[in-house]
């Protein structure tokens, strides 16, 4: 994406992920297999890879998107904004 967008440049923060992940993975300039691109970023990012570009206050508020409902007994229970295959409700 980014590679092919240029002279436009992205913001600040996905400049310097961009940067993080090219330096693990090289821009798909020629045909090649990607499973072995995708394994490796999924490791690094599991490992961290993007965790110093996201202050932690970001995250703990990006986890709290979600709502509650009733249930059968009278409790509240959470649900989150997301759907099982992780999209959005709109």
């Amino acid at each position: 994406g980014l590679d092919f967008r240029a002279p436009l440049r992205p913001g600040r923060g996905a400049a310097e992920a961009h940067d993080a992940i090219r330096q693990l993975i090289p821009t798909l300039t020629d045909d090649r297999t990607p499973a072995p691109d995708i394994e490796a970023l999924a490791t690094a990012l599991r490992g961290g890879l993007l965790d110093e570009l996201v202050p932690e206050a970001t995250l703990d508020t990006a986890t709290a998107h979600h709502t509650t409902r009733a249930t059968q007994n009278g409790k509240r229970a959470r649900v989150e904004d997301a759907d099982q295959g992780g999209r959005g409700r709109h």
